[in-house]
């Protein structure tokens, strides 16, 4: 049963990829997107010792609580022109091409697994979530430890 189960869903994923050959790579990048942007938030939080459930994502120059059409990773700082919708202070171009690159990715990754079945790189991007920001956390772990060394 289950077999037939997962051979029919096989079958329909395969349908819907050639029918509409953008709908896998367009679901991966704005998966790889939101996956991106929650790891750069992580990371920023984690390295200033702050909680990644509370408060909910605020603007780090007003404090301004953002809302959903704020967080939509990429397009939404396109269409701010990289700044605070509140008090226009500037939104690194890092949280650009952080978002970007992991859209991309996204989308990269779910084309080549065209038609075949999405599942199984879910993990991988998970996975590619954890290792980016892990080495992101290190780079701005060194970056504030160097910094506070050179004042002294």
């Amino acid at each position: 049963m289950l077999l037939t189960t997962a051979t029919s869903l096989g079958a329909t994923l395969t349908a819907i990829a050639l029918r509409w050959p953008w709908l896998f790579p367009l679901w991966g990048a704005l998966l790889g997107g939101v996956t991106g942007s929650y790891a750069g938030c992580a990371v920023s939080r984690l390295s200033h010792g702050q909680s990644l459930r509370h408060p909910p994502s605020y603007c780090e120059s007003c404090h301004h609580p953002l809302k959903a059409p704020d967080l939509i990773p990429v397009l939404s700082w396109l269409l701010s022109a990289g700044r605070c919708r509140y008090c226009r202070a500037r939104i690194g171009l890092a949280a650009l091409v952080w978002d970007a690159a992991f859209t991309l990715l996204g989308a990269m990754l779910t084309g080549v697994a065209q038609p075949r079945p999405i599942a199984p790189f879910l993990p991988l991007f998970l996975l590619l979530g954890v290792l980016a920001a892990s080495g992101l956390a290190v780079l701005m772990h060194k970056r504030h430890t160097g910094a506070a060394n050179s004042r002294r």
